[in-house]
């Protein structure tokens, strides 16, 4: 039952005090330079890979804008003062988190640095369609769309921003022309993706909220010109005129076609991307509904059959939205459960520990207590523990960068849980077992002369503060170990997820969603339902 690494005098029945001192000093040095490793891996990679102004950079892609907005602020004078222009990446980074009175000034500087970039111009062009300089947007987006790459999506915001600048009265014979000359191109629909960093995944939450948001951002123009569309042709159709409005608005629901993406080389549509197409497809056809009413027919089957399609896809995708924070919620939680467990566990620790520290110093316990050599299940029982916890980790790490939700996750807390209080019950039953199995009270009586001065009824009988020292100190052993196994645990963890998704787990933002997942999903499932129109 004795330990092989603690050295016993067998003549007088003492330990090596200095021995067993060693032993708990090697294991904290073990557990100081695991966590030392650790932090200099992090500190390494976030602050002295990349040069200050690319740190700063990478940081601020990943904050609210509030928090993004000065750090940018910051690289880019620091930029203009040391390389005399930044790179227009930085400067448009902060034209999307400025303040709005500052929005244009910030993207023309982009703009003048890199004038060639397709991404920055429509961008450029969107905020000065917000701005209502509808002139100057349209410029920005017809060179947009003779910069690579090929691209049908700027051509269709010229359109959107030549309509904004029409009078009421105003023929909409070019803007039409525009729009069927868009819809004749055999480029794709290419929306702009979020500005990112080489070294950050792409299928984490952050990225995903980055897409909705360019997203709305760009479909806003082209919603307010079929808006102003389907107005104009309602007013035109109660005065009897239906002219070549059935042909125009045609070619706007086919608008709406393309921007659903569905063709290869299109970009992957978002959300509120397909909404929006929809939304365009099915104004188009009621007011075509309508046009065929008036001309004394019945709708046409094709016609009555697609808006029903496009009504019940619209409203899955509208209820999809209307629970996207609850998802947002659940995610969150999800990714924080590992965070929260270990938070748990080492304050139970830390209590534990302080209460053994506690009863140590309420006590007397002598140089005995801090030598006697642990048996063999207050070591097995530990290492175990902390095994068991380290799978749990790394398999709730697959479970959350995995496209799909393990059923098996719900019942992780309890085990782990289950597994924390196995250990926490076993420090309080330990210290009573092991002085027991080492006869720790004879031998106080034998080597502590405090513990000779309190005997009174015999040699077996001692004072309590003997008792409560030796378990106090006994206890605080056995939880020194859970503690320093715990931060190694944490710090394996963090290494193991680093070194399998170049993430570190606290970075949430940035795991791979399954928010992403079952929006792909549901996407796909309405391009097949829509495929028959």
């Amino acid at each position: 039952m004795i330990s092989q690494t603690t050295r016993k005098n067998t003549a007088t029945g003492t330990y090596d005090y200095t021995w067993a001192r060693r032993i708990r000093h090697a294991f904290r040095l073990l557990v100081v330079l695991v966590l030392v490793f650790t932090f200099a891996l992090w500190f390494s990679e976030g602050y002295l890979r990349y040069d200050r102004s690319e740190t700063q950079y990478r940081m601020a892609l990943t904050l609210h804008p509030a928090q993004a907005r000065p750090i940018l602020r910051t690289v880019v004078r620091r930029e203009m003062e040391d390389n005399e222009q930044p790179p227009a990446r930085y400067v448009e980074a902060l034209a999307q988190v400025e303040e709005p009175e500052n929005i244009l000034e910030t993207y023309d500087i982009a703009y003048r640095i890199n004038p060639r970039n397709a991404s920055l111009i429509i961008n450029y062009g969107c905020a000065l369609y917000e701005d209502g300089q509808y002139e100057e947007a349209r410029e920005r987006f017809r060179e947009a769309g003779v910069n690579p790459p090929a691209n049908v999506l700027p051509r269709y915001l010229e359109a959107a921003a030549l309509a904004a600048g029409l009078g009421p009265e105003t023929d909409l014979t070019e803007l039409i022309a525009l729009i069927t000359r868009a819809n004749a191109s055999d480029a794709p629909v290419l929306f702009p993706e979020p500005l990112w960093h080489e070294s950050m995944p792409q299928q984490g939450q952050r990225y995903l909220e980055r897409r909705r948001e360019i997203a709305r951002q760009i479909i806003r123009p082209l919603v307010e010109c079929e808006k102003m569309i389907v107005a104009r042709a309602r007013e035109d159709i109660q005065r009897g005129d239906t002219r070549d409005w059935d042909n125009w608005l045609e070619n706007l629901a086919m608008m709406g076609a393309r921007l659903m993406g569905d063709n290869d080389a299109d970009s992957q549509p978002s959300a509120p991307q397909l909404i929006a197409a929809l939304e365009i497809q099915r104004d188009a056809a009621q007011v075509r509904a309508d046009i065929s009413q008036m001309d004394g027919g019945v709708v046409a089957s094709p016609l009555h059959n697609a808006l029903l399609r496009i009504e019940e896809a619209l409203k899955a995708l509208e209820t999809f939205e209307e629970g996207y924070n609850q998802l947002l919620t659940l995610q969150y939680f999800r990714l924080f459960l590992p965070i929260t467990l270990l938070v748990e566990t080492a304050f139970a620790f830390l209590f534990v520990y302080s209460l053994g520290w506690l009863l140590q110093h309420l006590g007397v316990s002598g140089k005995s207590a801090r030598a006697v050599p642990h048996v063999w299940i207050g070591k097995a029982a530990p290492a175990l523990g902390m095994i068991a916890l380290l799978i749990m980790l790394t398999a709730l790490m697959i479970a959350h960068n995995t496209t799909q939700r393990a059923e098996w996750e719900s019942h992780i807390p309890l085990i782990w849980r289950a597994v924390v209080a196995a250990l926490l019950t076993l420090g309080m039953l330990y210290p009573l077992l092991l002085a027991i199995m080492s006869n720790m009270f004879e031998r106080l009586r034998v080597n502590n002369t405090e513990a000779d001065a309190s005997l009174r009824k015999g040699r077996r009988l001692y004072s309590l503060r003997h008792y409560t020292g030796v378990y106090g100190c006994l206890l605080r052993r056995y939880m020194g170990i859970l503690n320093g196994g715990l931060i190694i645990v944490v710090c394996l963890w963090l290494l193991i997820y680093r070194i399998a998704y170049d993430i570190y787990p606290f970075q949430m933002e940035l795991i791979s969603s399954d928010i992403a997942m079952e929006t792909e999903l549901l996407i796909e499932e309405i391009r097949q339902y829509l495929a028959v129109l």
